[in-house]
């Protein structure tokens, strides 16, 4: 089970001097292994954390890019929000296989070719993570594979096992 850890602490975000909110971290035993997910908020209303700082043992989990397609391959039809979570479907699934699941995501990177719906998008990210926010990036790019509106990578950190 995951319990908030009510420890505030300064922290250093490039050279901002901060402090982390004792609501948006997680301090994770895994049988005796522990680890510290900490969140740093983003602007008011973001559906992103400002920073994410991870200590502990465990392992880094890559996610390639995902698209949002179907069982064979195509783009979901549905526009941005459709294709987004189909996206975040995927790249869930490869994080669940690692043995995490999307409290262990500490950075997204997510590739639009319009940001004029970045906002959808941020709604169905907002959807995915709850309060588990990663820290994350949107780059508006001017075409991806097959047609895609949205590409998403990810990077996972998964406490040590046992």
């Amino acid at each position: 089970m995951r319990a908030l850890c009510h420890v505030r602490r300064p922290v250093l975000v490039g050279s901002v001097p901060a402090v982390v909110s004792e609501h948006k971290h997680n301090s994770i035993d895994c049988k005796g292994k522990a680890m510290r997910i900490e969140r740093q908020p983003g602007p008011p209303g973001a559906s992103f954390s400002g920073a994410v700082l991870v200590e502990g043992s465990g392992a880094w989990v890559f996610v390639s890019g995902q698209l949002g397609t179907d069982d064979e391959g195509n783009i979901v039809e549905g526009g941005l929000a459709a294709e987004t979570r189909a996206a975040f479907g995927h790249l869930v699934e490869k994080v669940v296989a690692a043995g995490g699941d999307t409290s262990n995501v500490v950075r997204l990177t997510a590739y639009l070719t319009s940001l004029e719906e970045y906002q959808l998008y941020g709604e169905v990210r907002r959807g995915v993570f709850g309060e588990t926010l990663p820290a994350s990036t949107a780059i508006q790019v001017a075409g991806l594979l097959g047609g895609a509106t949205v590409e998403i990578d990810a990077i996972a950190f998964i406490p040590a096992a046992e």
